[in-house]
This record gives C-alpha cells, sequence and structure tokens, in this order.
C-alpha cells in the first residue's frame, strides 16, 4: 500500500503531480484545439454555403441572359451541394452547442429561392425560351400569317399601319414597358377602323379581322406572361426571386458573423480558462512541494541541530523527539539507541566513582 511515510514516497507524490499536472495541462490543450479545429470547421462550411450561393446567383443570371435550361440543371446541382453543405453546419453547430436556429431557417430559404426559381423558369418556357417556342412563337406566327394576308391586298393603309403594331410590339419586347402595350391596343383599333372603312371585298376583310384578332389574342397572352414573370427586376416572379435572394444573402451574413463573434468570444474564453486553470495547477504542485519539501527539511534540520548541541554542551542525555515514520525519523530513532549505549558505561563509571 503506498504511503507517505517514506522521502521516497513522499518524492514519487511529487513527481506523480507534475506529471498529472502537465497532462492535464496537455488534455485541456487537446480538447481546445479539437473545439477550435470544429469552429474554424464552421467557419470554412460559412464560406462555402456563400461561395455556393453565388454560384446560384450566377446560374440564375446565364439562364435570364442566354435563355437556355442547361443553365437550370446546373442550379439543381448546385442547389443540392448547397442544401447538403447547410445540413453539414447546421450539424456542425449542434455538435459544438451553438444556436442552429438561423442554419435551419437557411434551409427553409434556399427551399424557397428554388421554388421561385423554378416557377420563373416555367414561366419563362411559357412564354417561349426561343422566337419559335411558348408564347412567342404563337405570336410570331400569328403575326407572319396576317402580315401575309395584309400583303395579298395590297392596301398601303393597312401595311402603314400593320407596320406601327409590328413597331409597338418590338418596343415591348426590348423594353418591357407597359406604354407601348398601349399604344399597341391604340395601334390596333386605328387598324380595325382602316380596315373596315376600305374599299376590300368582305371575305378578304373577314379573313384579315380573324386574323389580327388572333395576333391580338397572341400578342395580349405574351404581355401578360411577361408581366408575371416581371417588366423589372422588382416586379413578378423576377422580383419574388429578388427578395429571396436578398433574404438568403442577408442571413448567411448574419449567420457568418455569429460564427465569428462567437469564435472570438470561445477564444478569449479558452485562454482565460487555460491561463486559471495551468496557474491554479502550478500554484498546487508548487504548494505540495513546498509541504513536502518542509516535511524534510524540518526534521533534517531538528536533527542537525540536535547533534550539534550534543556535540557543543557534549550532553548525552539528549534525545530525537520528532513525530514522524519516514527515514530521518528512523535516524533520530538509531541516534537515541547510540546515545543510550554510550551513555551506559558513562553511568557505571560514574556511579565507580562515587563508591
Amino acid at each position: 500500500m503506498f504511503s507517505l511515510s517514506s522521502i521516497r514516497n513522499k518524492l514519487i507524490l511529487i513527481s506523480i503531480l507534475v506529471l498529472a499536472g502537465m497532462a492535464g495541462m496537455s488534455l485541456m490543450q487537446n480538447i481546445t484545439s479539437a473545439n477550435m479545429d470544429r469552429l474554424s470547421q464552421i467557419e470554412v462550411t460559412t464560406n462555402q454555403a456563400h461561395s455556393g450561393m453565388l454560384t446560384l446567383r450566377r446560374n440564375e443570371k446565364d439562364f435570364l441572359l442566354r435563355s437556355d435550361t442547361s443553365y437550370h440543371d446546373k442550379f439543381n446541382s448546385n442547389y443540392n451541394a448547397l442544401q447538403a453543405t447547410t445540413e453539414s453546419l447546421r450539424s456542425d453547430l449542434a455538435e459544438v452547442g451553438l444556436p442552429e436556429q438561423k442554419a435551419k431557417q437557411l434551409v427553409e430559404i434556399l427551399s424557397k429561392y428554388k421554388d421561385k426559381f423554378d416557377a420563373l423558369l416555367q414561366k419563362s418556357v411559357e412564354i417561349g425560351l426561343t422566337p419559335q417556342t411558348g408564347f412567342y412563337g404563337a405570336l410570331r406566327n400569328a403575326v407572319h400569317a396576317a402580315e401575309e394576308q395584309v400583303d395579298k391586298v395590297e392596301n398601303d393603309a393597312l401595311k402603314a399601319d400593320m407596320l406601327m403594331l409590328r413597331r409597338h410590339e418590338k418596343d415591348f419586347m426590348l423594353r418591357s414597358d407597359m406604354k407601348y402595350s398601349q399604344r399597341f391596343d391604340e395601334s390596333f383599333d386605328d387598324f380595325m377602323t382602316t380596315l373596315r372603312q376600305s374599299a376590300l371585298p368582305a371575305q378578304n376583310k373577314e379573313e384579315i379581322e380573324r386574323l389580327m384578332n388572333n395576333y391580338n389574342r397572341h400578342f395580349a397572352a405574351f404581355v401578360e406572361g411577361q408581366k408575371q414573370l416581371g417588366l423589372t427586376s422588382k416586379e413578378g416572379l423576377m422580383g419574388q426571386v429578388r427578395d429571396q435572394v436578398r433574404a438568403t444573402e442577408a442571413l448567411l451574413a448574419e449567420l457568418s458573423s455569429e460564427i465569428q463573434e462567437q469564435i472570438k468570444d470561445y477564444r478569449a474564453q479558452t485562454r482565460l480558462l487555460s491561463s486559471v486553470v495551468s496557474t491554479l495547477t502550478i500554484i498546487f504542485i508548487i504548494a505540495v512541494v513546498i509541504l513536502v519539501s518542509l516535511s524534510i527539511s524540518r526534521p533534517v534540520k531538528y536533527l542537525a541541530d540536535l547533534m550539534k548541541k550534543i556535540s557543543d554542551d557534549k550532553d548525552l542525555s539528549k534525545r530525537y523527539q520528532y513525530d514522524g515514520a519516514d527515514e530521518i525519523n528512523a535516524v533520530g530513532d538509531s541516534l537515541n539507541q547510540m546515545l543510550e549505549r554510550f551513555m551506559s558505561p558513562c553511568t557505571r563509571c560514574i556511579s565507580r566513582q562515587k563508591c
């Protein structure tokens, strides 16, 4: 059984305490380092989420500029990667005990962003990604059929009105301004008035009127589709997508700021805790070393002083009297026994002299 009754065991205790203190501080350092690695990984994941969001925005802009559905496929692929990154971020936040609410909100907002972008793409396809498809293609076919019939009757007034209609149509497509739709309606009424007042045969009038009404319906459908899509970046589906993008980017910025603040606070707390624990550990070890040293040095000093007094006073009656059970006390007991043996002959000599 381990006992502190020997100097050897006391020295072993000091060594054990020093090693335990060093091991404890090393363990705390490792735990702190592991937590810092997790926080750094969270910071990296947040930056990856920022990059993923920028990639989605690029895919969105590429689609709007080029009307190419391949960018929607890229958007979906990058969206899935970003959602995986966001889920990983939420899991990492929960693992280190940080609030994960904003990460959950980010998942939800990204889902809404995708839904809005999907709706925008669907509406774009409905309107027509090329002049041959959707409302655009139907409008193009209708106007070509109407123009062909107007050209056949060779009426200059109708041709002039038709050119004005095409001009307003093109202006609306280029500028997405409703005033050109209104001008189109006014010019359409002028065309129909000119048609009715013309001297064309009734059969030609009926055919042109039918084709022009068809043209007007397709243009109205095209205009309505553009309004739903958004005549500006702040309106319609484009405005809704824009709002979701802003909400997502704002939430990402808040999340990044919070994580940066958490990392800063954790580093400060870690430095403080490390300093306190290290200081207390060192103080404890020093205190134990001092106590153990005193438990060794005091009896040694007592023994040395006793032997000096015996030598100076030539008094063999003095004895070592110090509580303890270590090697020094054993030396003291041996000294007492030696003094007893020295005392016996001396006592006999003194007794004989008295006789």
